[in-house]
């Protein structure tokens, strides 16, 4: 049954009074001449219809709300003296003055709209800073220093650090229901552990949820500066594989979901909402969502618990290489960048077909000039099974040249129902011998990924001729496509988070130029898509020559030509140092949604993905979106905001279960709906509540004056929302 509401609005309307030929509204000459300082004025005018869109266009200015000819907007001095000299503008009066709290010089924070949302004067439609009060940021990575000033609060006084599992350390007590590493929950317990070999965890939680303390007018804040921050240091090595293509997948991947579990778990018992962010990424797996690591990612997130990852830095080199095979034969030669010039050439390959087919592959090797000298036999995907092998072929000296091979042949992996064959190679002559790959399928779309050194992180790739020698024919060579990584890039419920330039020019400590550069993508940013055809990354963020921490323990990983402040604190010198990679990019898009989850502590990973689809910054640069190299577009904290402000929870009743009307309303609102006692809830467009009550046969009273609203109407958990004009009778 249908049931009809009189929402009754009282309206407070304002007396226009006489004010003669001068411009000034009482007491706001007085205000703007007594004012000398460099701030900006928040103004009341009323406009020249007319007149009013180009002068605003032309002066740089933007109307917040426009009711009738009364217009609010921000002004500097020379704007409001503009003004004044304009038939535009035909009364002034001014609000208040606003100066910045701090200085803001951090040109990623810019590029992202962060200012915008926590500096002084906020952007229209923020009422308060968003900070990332109350939510927990997650950074799971290696290299951290826990009592750099910028994980304490703005003051110096408090460290935010709540909590730091070191997967590595066995010296103390593991998180419950884990048996290795150790948790440290006070600041004394974390210093005790000393990471001197890296300082990636730190730059990257700077990023993300620094305070900027110790920096020069806090200039090098993090995007969530107020969130409280739990570190998980990766076990990414054992004593059997080191830190590698191998050890991330082995070691690494595991323990990256316990490190996300925990950090999940940890906010559940403190009942704040978690973004975590992982800038780390592998290319073993299917690229296509359905890895191991992917669906536990989807089993883990929800409302209130997000993912986010990095989409990797292969764009660069020839890391792919797929054929669309018809009974026709793909050819190339695998290499490895780092040491295709060393006395060992080693690899670590993944290829897997389409679903439901079968392929077979053979390596062989080849001279200078692409003959073939030698090759094993073909082996097929039919059944699982482990190879290994050697070939050997004479060389010019009456020697022998050898490559040894070690395959892992899957028939059919549950999960996507492709075959896969992991394979790693050793070529002990990479001078004078080139390994060669053939792959064959009657029918079969054959995606392969070359992660290089198989024992150490190095960078794989596919080429169609030897180093200095022109192509051989038949043979291809690999690209940039389906690059976006595993672990951080590929997942169906992780958000993933490409590079694009917003530096500018610096001079590093030491008199080192470090040249920036504006809006351009940046050129090793992985791209997409997935296998199974989605568009990746899904959003873009600076990620060049972003400042933010450097771990002081682990100076000899670092240049001080890439060091921009320095800060004497507790007899220490602390860093702050420039780098670049998508490693610095995503931490940039989790302190954003880190400010998003304070906004609302709801939100799942498919709303964060709406709210970036529909307020992302699209240019020139970006081109039509979405698109695999920016998927779609630069973040914008700010416009990202005001999206989930004025949607007020994104959740929405089913179509025509309520109406509203009249609207525009000059008096009384009629609502029909279909349960009696729903919850209603009236917000202001800066996303302030002004009242909520239940709807009732008896009329409701409000009092509210001209102006646009949010009305939210709730029944049984689900919720729509009305735009709300209310007008002068």
């Amino acid at each position: 049954m249908k049931h009809r509401y009189i929402l009754a609005l009282f309206l407070l309307l304002a007396q226009s009074a006489s004010f003669g030929q001068s411009k000034w509204t009482a007491g706001s000459q007085l205000l703007f001449e007594n004012e000398k300082q460099q701030g900006t004025f928040e103004l009341l005018v009323e406009v020249d219809l007319q007149l009013a869109d180009e002068f605003f266009s032309a002066q740089g200015l933007i109307a917040g709300s426009k009711i009738g000819a009364i217009w609010t907007t921000r002004a500097d001095r020379e704007q409001v003296e503009n003004m004044l000299n304009s038939l535009a503008i035909k009364r002034i009066e001014i609000s208040r003055v606003i100066f910045p709290h701090f200085k803001v010089d951090d040109v990623s924070r810019v590029a992202s709209k962060v200012h915008l949302v926590q500096n002084d004067p906020l952007g229209w439609g923020i009422s308060a800073p968003y900070t990332g009060k109350d939510v927990i940021v997650g950074i799971i990575d290696i290299g951290f220093q826990p009592d750099h000033p910028t994980f304490y609060d703005t003051s110096g006084q408090v460290n935010r650090v709540k909590r730091y599992w070191d997967q590595l350390d066995e010296t103390g007590n593991p998180p419950a229901g884990f048996n290795y590493g150790s948790l440290h929950s006070t600041l004394a317990d974390m210093i005790a552990t000393v990471d001197q070999e890296e300082l990636h965890g730190s730059h990257v939680a700077g990023i993300a949820g620094g305070s900027g303390y110790g920096s020069k007018n806090r200039m090098y804040a993090g995007m969530a500066y107020e969130s409280d921050l739990v570190f998980v240091n990766i076990r990414f090595y054992d004593n059997q594989y080191p830190a590698s293509a191998k050890g991330d997948y082995l070691v690494a991947t595991p323990a990256i979901i316990d490190g996300l579990n925990y950090i999940f778990s940890y906010a559940d018992s403190v009942g704040k909402p978690a973004v975590v962010n992982l800038s780390w990424g592998m290319h073993t797996g299917p690229h296509d969502g359905t890895s191991l690591f992917d669906l536990a990612i989807e089993n883990l997130t929800g409302k209130g618990k997000l993912f986010v990852g990095s989409a990797g830095n292969s764009n660069w080199t020839r890391t792919h290489i797929s054929a669309n095979l018809k009974q026709d034969t793909l050819r190339t030669f695998p290499f490895n960048n780092r040491n295709v010039r060393a006395d060992v050439e080693d690899m670590y390959i993944d290829m897997w077909g389409s679903a439901g087919t079968d392929f077979e592959m053979a390596i062989g090797l080849a001279d200078t000039n692409g003959n073939r000298l030698g090759q094993s036999p073909y082996f097929n995907t039919q059944k699982d099974t482990l190879i290994q092998g050697m070939l050997t072929v004479l060389n010019d000296s009456f020697g022998v040249d050898t490559l040894e091979y070690s395959l892992s042949i899957i028939s059919r992996y549950a999960a996507n129902n492709k075959p896969n064959i992991l394979f790693e190679l050793k070529n002990y002559t990479p001078q004078t011998r080139r390994t060669t790959l053939f792959v064959y399928s009657d029918s079969s779309e054959v995606h392969a990924w070359n992660s290089g050194q198989i024992l150490s992180w190095g960078e794989g790739g596919f080429a169609a001729a030897f180093w200095g020698h022109t192509n051989v024919p038949g043979f291809t060579s690999g690209n940039s496509n389906y690059v976006v990584g595993e672990n951080g890039g590929t997942g169906k419920q992780t958000i993933t988070v490409g590079a694009y330039n917003s530096s500018v020019n610096m001079t590093a400590i030491d008199g080192t130029p470090i040249f920036g550069g504006w809006g351009n993508r940046s050129p090793f940013s992985s791209r997409g898509p997935t296998v199974d055809g989605r568009t990746k990354p899904d959003i873009s963020a600076p990620g060049e020559n972003v400042i933010s921490a450097f771990n002081r323990h682990a100076s000899t990983s670092f240049r001080m030509s890439d060091v921009l402040d320095t800060f004497v604190w507790n007899g220490q010198t602390q860093f702050w140092g420039a780098a670049s990679g998508t490693s610095m990019a995503s931490p940039n898009a989790t302190g954003i949604i880190a400010l998003f989850l304070q906004a609302n502590d709801s939100l799942d990973p498919n709303m964060v993905l709406d709210v970036l689809q529909n307020t992302a910054i699209v240019d020139p640069e970006t081109g039509l979106v979405p698109n695999n190299d920016w998927g779609y577009g630069k973040i914008d904290a700010y416009e990202g905001l005001r999206y989930i402000l004025n949607s007020v929870g994104l959740k929405e009743i089913e179509p025509e279960t309520w109406k509203l009307f009249p609207n525009p309303s000059q008096g009384n609102i009629h609502i029909w709906g279909s349960a009696p006692d729903a919850a209603f809830r009236v917000y202001d467009l800066q996303g302030k509540m002004l009242s909520s009550g239940h709807l009732t046969d008896n009329q409701t009273h409000l009092d509210l004056s001209s102006g646009l609203y949010i009305l939210v109407i709730e029944e049984q958990g689900w919720q729509k929302s009305f735009r709300l004009e209310v007008v002068g009778k």
